[in-house]
């Protein structure tokens, strides 16, 4: 391989910030400008003195990383151990996405297509539609009842599955998907690419469920915000942001709470408890584990739910007037 334009690879990489966008910049200016065959011939080798030396050329992975004796593309390959979790977690992210995406490419697309040309083929993809559908509508209606855990579940369900695809529970942990065979990759590819390929072939709409939001009625959210500021729940510039968050507006990116979680959970479920909030106790629970840090670390969703319950021993209760919060102090008067 032509050494030059590897080396000219990294220093392009090296100066791109992050392992996203680093990945973004080799998919679009190599992979999907030199498909297939196109890809060897650019990275070929070149001069008389490298036609001369013996060197193992080669692509590596799905990734097709050039490779050879002399020179790699360290930054491309999957991270180690020995690299942050939070580096590892991005690039896994953008290689699930990244996979499930020629996945839908290489087969689903081209499957479908030859399908829907055959006397039955329409007919065979409604049923596939209808599946992935109910695989969807079960999941929903499983979380809104309480019983799905979609953050320690037992077993690895389709809807556990659609369920972390939905809510890009992926981008809070590391999955290190090896290959497209991989059930991730698979679930990612049918609910990203298939689902919405199927409603364009068969012509019917596939409009997604809006997600659930945080119903907040009868309560003061201004003297309530001021108050938990005063206890020292949060920062003075988080103060907006968790208002928003009351009204239904879902946090960009998880927010620190300053206090121990079973304050902020016991809070929150006596609001539930009392009918000011209009959801189930474990989509609370559900969106405390996604929007909030305490003490900057991430909590259990087993630990939130559990002091969410009333006689649980880590819930706040009346006797503890240091901590406990009064929600009647923050009932709007009609």
């Amino acid at each position: 391989m032509n050494l030059l334009k590897i080396k000219q690879l990294n220093r392009e990489l090296a100066q791109i910030p992050s392992i996203t966008e680093k990945l973004d910049f080799y998919k679009t200016n190599y992979l999907d400008k030199y498909p297939g065959d196109l890809l060897w011939e650019y990275f070929k080798m070149q001069t008389a003195k490298e036609k001369g030396e013996k060197l193992g050329d080669a692509f590596l992975g799905e990734l097709r990383i050039p490779i050879t004796e002399k020179e790699i593309v360290p930054v491309l390959h999957a991270p180690s151990l020995k690299f942050p979790l939070t580096y590892r977690i991005e690039y896994y992210h953008w290689m699930l996405y990244f996979l499930a995406e020629k996945l839908f490419k290489d087969y689903y697309k081209p499957f479908y297509e030859r399908e829907i040309s055959k006397p039955l083929g329409k007919n065979i993809i409604k049923g596939e539609f209808e599946k992935l559908r109910r695989v969807r509508l079960n999941a929903e209606n499983l979380l809104k009842t309480g019983l799905i855990n979609i953050y320690e579940p037992n077993e690895l369900t389709d809807e556990i599955l659609y369920l972390w695809y939905k809510n890009d529970y992926y981008s809070h942990i590391e999955i290190n998907v090896q290959d497209k065979e991989n059930k991730h990759v698979v679930s990612v590819c049918k609910h990203n690419y298939v689902f919405p390929f199927f409603s364009e072939l068969l012509k019917v709409s596939a409009k997604e469920t809006k997600p659930e939001i945080m119903k907040l009625y009868g309560i003061d959210t201004d003297k309530l915000v001021s108050e938990l500021f005063k206890r020292g729940f949060f920062d003075k510039d988080d103060q907006v942001r968790m208002r928003n968050w009351l009204k239904g507006i879902p946090l960009k990116s998880p927010m620190n709470i300053n206090k121990p979680m079973n304050h902020f959970a016991s809070l929150i479920a006596s609001l539930q408890e009392n009918n000011h909030i209009k959801n189930t106790k474990n989509f609370c629970c559900t969106l405390i584990h996604k929007s909030f840090l305490f003490h900057n670390e991430t909590v259990k969703w087993n630990s939130i739910y559990n002091s969410m319950k009333k006689n649980d021993p880590t819930r706040i209760k009346i006797e503890d007037k240091a901590n406990y919060i009064n929600i009647q102090k923050f009932v709007n008067k009609s």
